[in-house]
């Protein structure tokens, strides 16, 4: 069986049954892991350079499994058809990368039934352009890994547009929930990284700094709320 980082197998385990296609593979751990635990009938890897495409390609056909996952070249979701896979898996990229793959073709991604989505960078981007264009998020968790925390965003299309606050954009409204030891965990990292920019803000002399100060202020005083609630 196929081994998987934490990062990798949390994603793993919010993917629900059905054809997947992995955006950006690389190694090609995923979909080979859920063929393996009989998760995805069929997967479908995709990249693409030239090297991660080698690697895939080199996994794939040294596992048992090879008969159900095809290695794909191609940009984005080019290399997969409308409609041909229920779940598509965008991580490892950065919050705008994804944003920009899936807003390419709207029609085509609103085609998927589901998108898992983790993004390394500009989570807030990502989050944003889901709302603006009225896509369903339906479940988000946090993982550490290595020392680094991840968060990974389960979503569908939608058609209602919606708004999110800035606390919400940028750690997520699923995780404010604050509802397992993970997300409170989670939380603390982002109260504790917001008070480290606020004490930097508080050294600066700058008048327009005013603004963000008041706004580190409000956002450490929900978290620390929402972590007392947890606690209690």
């Amino acid at each position: 069986m196929t081994a998987l980082t934490p990062r990798l197998l949390t994603i793993a385990q919010m993917i629900e049954p059905g054809t997947v296609a992995d955006i950006g593979a690389d190694h090609a751990l995923l979909g080979i892991y859920l063929v393996q635990k009989q998760i995805a009938p069929r997967a479908i890897v995709t990249d693409i350079n030239c090297g991660p495409l080698t690697r895939a390609a080199a996994a794939v056909k040294s596992s048992a499994v090879s008969d159900h996952i095809e290695v794909r070249p191609g940009d984005g979701l080019r290399p997969i058809a409308d409609h041909e896979v229920d779940t598509i898996v965008i991580a490892g990229m950065g919050g705008t990368v994804i944003s920009e793959i899936i807003a390419a073709d709207w029609e085509k991604s609103e085609s998927f039934s589901r998108f898992v989505l983790q993004p390394m960078t500009k989570p807030e981007v990502l989050r944003d352009v889901l709302a603006r264009r009225g896509w369903k998020i339906l479940q988000e968790q946090a993982v550490l890994d290595r020392d680094q925390w991840y968060v990974i965003i389960l979503c569908c299309p939608g058609q209602e547009p919606y708004t999110l606050s800035d606390l919400e954009l940028e750690v997520g409204p699923h995780l404010l929930r604050a509802d397992t030891a993970m997300k409170r965990d989670y939380l603390a990292h982002w109260r504790n990284r917001y008070a480290k920019v606020h004490a930097s803000l508080m050294n600066s002399t700058r008048r327009e700094n005013i603004q963000h100060i008041r706004a580190c202020e409000t956002k450490i005083a929900r978290l620390e709320e929402l972590l007392n609630e947890a606690q209690s």
